[in-house]
Formats: structure tokens, sequence, C-alpha cells
């Protein structure tokens, strides 16, 4: 319901049955039916599995399985990623040969900023015990790969 509200009392009346209505409906579905399909089905999976764990008294595991789950799916969502710095490296050429070096020098610097500041929640959010998971996680898997022993 909250959909078609926000279509009839927001949308429509504010720019009409135009293309533009029509772009931001399309593009708004694809990644709503990404939700839909890979979303509820890690759901309908996820959850009696983390509930089985859970009433076995395995809650920590429970978490630690949980937390893969999200780190996979994060990196799957940040795969798109590549692609808009690629655009932005275009961009910034074509800025460059215009003789506008503001906005692309300054690209970088956005972006790193916005890093930071994600980590910082994501710090916040995580608790500490998951985050030093996923640390001795990568760092085991690292050191499988590299066959060597790295510093704890």
């Amino acid at each position: 319901m909250p959909g078609f509200t926000r279509l009839c009392t927001v949308l429509t009346p504010s720019f009409g049955a135009t293309g533009a209505t029509d772009a931001f409906l399309v593009a708004f579905l694809i990644p709503y039916t990404f939700y839909g399909v890979v979303g509820l089905a890690l759901a309908t999976v996820i959850v009696p599995l983390f509930a089985e764990y859970a009433a076995q008294g395995r809650r920590e595991e429970a978490w630690r399985v949980m937390s893969l789950v999200v780190n996979a799916v994060l990196v799957g969502a940040l795969m798109p990623s590549i692609v808009f710095m690629a655009m932005a490296g275009v961009f910034g050429g074509i800025l460059n040969a215009n003789n506008i070096f503001g906005p692309p020098a300054f690209g970088p610097a956005a972006m790193n900023l916005a890093i930071i500041f994600a980590a910082l929640v994501g710090v916040w959010l995580l608790r500490l015990d998951e985050l030093r998971y996923m640390v001795d996680l990568a760092r085991d898997i690292l050191r499988r790969r590299a066959g060597t022993a790295m510093p704890k």
C-alpha cells in the first residue's frame, strides 16, 4: 500500500505520466525485484538455520554464520561500484579536457571520506566480537593463500 500511495500522491502529481517517471519506476523496480528474489530467499534459508543454531546453544556460531552471509551479500552489492568508478574516470577525463579540474580532483577525496564514514558507522553498528571474528577469518584466509605465518 505505501508504494501505491507513493505513486499516486507524490510521483504522479509531481512529475506527471512522463518518461522521467517511467525511468524512475523502472530504476526502482530492478533493485526491488533483486530484494524480492534474493533477499527473501536468503531470509527463508538463513532465519531457520540461525534459529536451529541458537536452539542448540550455538548462538556464537549462529552469529558467525550470519556475519559471513551478510559479508557475502555486501560484496555482491558493492560490485557495481567498479562500474561507477570507471564512469567517474571517463567523466573526469572529459571534464579535465574542458579545463574543469575541481570536481575530478575532489572525487577521490569524497569517495575516501564516504568510505571512512561508512567504516566508522559499521564499526559502531557491529559488535566488537564480530569485527574481531571477521578480521581473524580474513587473516586465516590470507595465511592459507600465502602459505606463510602472519603476525596476530
